[in-house]
């Protein structure tokens, strides 16, 4: 997959603004620059969302009612595609895939994409609802059906909460019985997917962070039904679901010989390594998505930069990244855009 070029209207700080992108492209410029705005364009074109805000309004340009992004495209079959959105302030939205309308999940038939920002930091350290998330994104990258188990999933605890709330114990056994399948589905996949995502990182630490230890692990469990039944008494009192794998941990170790504690910019890079295994397990599937990177190579020394500059051009993504701090300048395929 590959963006060809994109023209901006009352996006972010832009008025008008167009560019076309090489296979591997850098953004550079200072704080504040607009840099980043532009691949949030590309990302609002491709995904219909923002990966910056929840509230798409806040990207249309303060001064304007609505925005505008056109963008052309090969899609994941080698199509020629051109996107067309719309986003009025009321938050009203309108996609059109060729010159018809399209929904967000019609859209990402089509479209593959992937973005790693620093605050991606937050999948080693941060809350634990980042680390099942990025878990499940994985599962998802391999299964398309695993969308609809968790899903279902939060259907059952919907459906559960209500019963709680209504102090109806007989409905919430039930449905706990019901559930333990699913259950189980879902942290097998998970675990399968640590196992290969631990895989793919093994290969990629050996190229940009020699010596470190990296381990991805799930919570599992051998008898749900028995913990749900143990649990109940504590959940009828507080009127919520207290286990599933919505609560479930997800651990991921890192150690750089005989020291635990990382710098701002080792934790970078193992949050780039993390996202990296997916493109990999994308590309297992022969699939390559566009790979954003934003404020690209921050925290890292010269010598980091250079080897997960390598890594990165030696990727058959499309690979479109801004960056604010000085970068290696020994490849002329790497073309770079300067405000």
């Amino acid at each position: 997959m590959k963006i060809f070029d994109i023209y901006i209207k009352n996006f972010r700080k832009f008025d008008c603004f167009d560019i076309s992108f090489d296979d591997k492209f850098l953004i550079k410029g200072c704080t504040g620059s607009g840099k980043t705005s532009i691949i949030e364009s590309c990302y609002f074109s491709i995904s219909g969302k923002s990966f910056r805000t929840s509230h798409l309004k806040d990207v249309v340009k303060s001064d304007s009612e609505n925005l505008y992004v056109k963008c052309n495209m090969e899609d994941i079959s080698g199509f020629k595609r051109e996107i067309t959105s719309g986003l009025d302030r009321s938050g009203n939205k309108k996609i059109m895939l060729d010159g018809a309308p399209v929904s967000r999940k019609e859209l990402i038939n089509s479209v593959k994409y992937m973005v790693h920002t620093p605050d991606d930091m937050d999948i080693i350290e941060g809350v634990p609802s980042k680390r099942r998330d990025f878990l499940d994104k994985a599962v998802f990258i391999e299964d398309g059906s695993y969308y609809d188990d968790l899903m279902n999933y939060f259907r059952y605890l919907k459906h559960k909460s209500l019963s709680l709330k209504k102090g109806n114990g007989k409905a919430v056994i039930y449905l706990n019985e019901a559930a333990i399948p699913l259950i189980n589905k879902i942290r097998d996949r998970r675990m399968d997917i640590c196992s290969k995502i631990n895989c793919e990182i093994s290969e990629t630490v050996k190229k940009i962070f020699p010596g470190l230890i990296l381990d991805v692990s799930s919570y599992t469990d051998e008898n749900p039904g028995e913990k749900l039944n143990m649990k109940l008494e504590k959940e009828m009192e507080k009127g919520y679901p207290l286990y599933g794998p919505h609560l479930d941990t997800v651990n991921i170790k890192y150690q750089v010989g005989e020291s635990k504690n990382m710098s701002m910019g080792e934790k970078y890079l193992i949050s780039v390594i993390l996202k990296l295994s997916e493109l990999y397990l994308h590309a297992k599937a022969g699939i390559y998505p566009v790979f954003f990177i934003d404020d690209a190579f921050v925290f890292l020394d010269d010598e980091k930069k250079q080897m997960l500059l390598d890594t990165v051009m030696n990727l058959k993504n499309q690979v479109i990244m801004t960056t604010s701090v000085n970068m290696p300048d020994t490849y002329d395929k790497l073309k770079v855009f300067s405000f």
